[in-house]
């Protein structure tokens, strides 16, 4: 299966996606990981990518697209593959179809409330990366550094509305493309990971039924 999750920030969609993606045997492929793994490596595509970043410029499609399609080239995407943080706009969903069959496009939605409210309790280590949730914490240290977890910037309740603000505009219009397709499955992600995970595997489950 080839899947895209769609759904806001604070949604859970890249949890959720890991977990999926290691429970069915699917490539996990994030493109903010993708992004930072270019950079940091010093490639062709990263190096183009780190100057627009650094110029406040937001990357052409076509760039984004070209790197995506050489990961999805590689022998671990043969056995199915969920995106995540692709496509964000409505005309890189349009540019994926001419390259690649998606099954269908999960679609996670929760209250802007519970979404603010999510995200403001998440942390990080700002040594390992490790991800928390502040109310689950017995203490504010990482459990593998040992050192104080924070807030990401992006994270602030002023930064996070800015972005729903974008996703509202910029990503919405995605989930009536994919509506109009046929290949829309929406799922209510106002509950538990276990809750939302349970919804999503069902849904699985019943598309494997369906195309074999």
């Amino acid at each position: 299966m080839n899947l895209v999750f769609l759904g806001p920030p604070g949604v859970g969609k890249g949890s959720l996606a890991v977990r999926i993606a290691k429970d069915y045997g699917l490539l996990h492929i994030s493109t903010g990981e993708m992004l930072r793994a270019e950079i940091s490596a010093g490639t062709h595509t990263g190096k183009l990518a780190e100057k627009y970043i650094n110029d406040g410029n937001l990357m052409p499609d076509s760039l984004i697209i070209e790197m995506l399609l050489s990961k999805l080239q590689h022998s671990t995407a043969k056995q199915g593959y969920i995106l995540d943080g692709f496509p964000r706009t409505l005309n890189q969903a349009q540019e994926l179809d001419k390259f690649v069959q998606i099954d269908a496009a999960i679609n996670l939605d929760a209250p802007e409330a519970v979404l603010l409210k999510r995200i403001s309790h998440r942390r990080i280590c700002p040594v390992c990366g490790k991800g928390y949730i502040s109310y689950m914490m017995s203490s504010n240290l990482c459990e593998q550094c040992g050192v104080e977890v924070i807030m990401r910037d992006d994270d602030k309740e002023e930064v996070v509305k800015a972005r729903l603000v974008e996703y509202h505009t910029k990503t919405e219009p995605i989930i009536d493309y994919y509506r109009s397709t046929g290949k829309l499955i929406s799922v209510d992600g106002d509950d538990t990971m276990e809750g939302v995970a349970a919804k999503v595997e069902e849904i699985l489950e019943d598309l494997k039924l369906a195309n074999n």
